[in-house]
């Protein structure tokens, strides 16, 4: 909870205002959205100390740090103005399609290593469904195609919270239909 906090506040703080620092404002949320929650969650019922948590938190923090950038598409203008160095302010959308597609692949390439060094059990490989709508997302991106929704700001940022939330459900799920995997182990 104080990892989150400090987080939250130096996100806005001066002068650190992590907000207005060219990537280290998405990685801080790569750490708050992706790789700190489920081991916070784990924690709850499960060893903290366990590798599996904090492992899946990095797979997510990595697609969190390519798919987070998806918010900023529509405030390119004010962020500009008022001096917020978002990836979406400072790269070309060509730059920033080409980042956001490799740390794509870096996310679910870390999926198939974490299994294949037998660090993450099989089972885990179910979270592979959810390079379909992350392809879906960098197809519409790639073609600039994307259109504002009624959701909350443009339908990537909906995609963004629609697929985060998916490897939360497919996570439990695989360890639904494995019963050899514990949250005590």
């Amino acid at each position: 909870m104080i990892a989150f906090l400090l987080f939250d506040i130096l996100y806005n703080l001066e002068p650190f205002r992590i907000k207005k620092r060219l990537w280290l404002n998405t990685a801080s949320l790569a750490v708050c959205r992706g790789l700190l929650p489920l081991p916070a969650a784990w924690s709850i019922f499960g060893d903290a100390g366990n590798a599996v948590p904090w492992l899946l938190g990095s797979i997510m923090a990595v697609w969190v740090l390519a798919w987070q950038n998806t918010k900023d598409f529509t405030d390119v203008t004010g962020d500009r103005e008022c001096g917020i160095q978002t990836p979406a302010v400072y790269h070309r959308w060509s730059t920033l399609t080409a980042i956001i597609g490799g740390l794509s692949f870096l996310t679910f390439f870390l999926l198939g290593s974490y299994v294949a060094a037998g660090w993450l059990p099989a089972s885990l490989l179910a979270l592979l469904l959810l390079a379909v709508p992350t392809a879906r997302m960098f197809y519409k991106m790639a073609r600039n195609s994307i259109a504002i929704t009624t959701l909350e700001n443009n339908e990537l940022w909906a995609g963004f919270y629609l697929t985060l939330a998916g490897f939360y459900i497919v996570a439990a799920a695989a360890f639904l239909i494995n019963p050899y995997l514990t949250l005590f182990s």
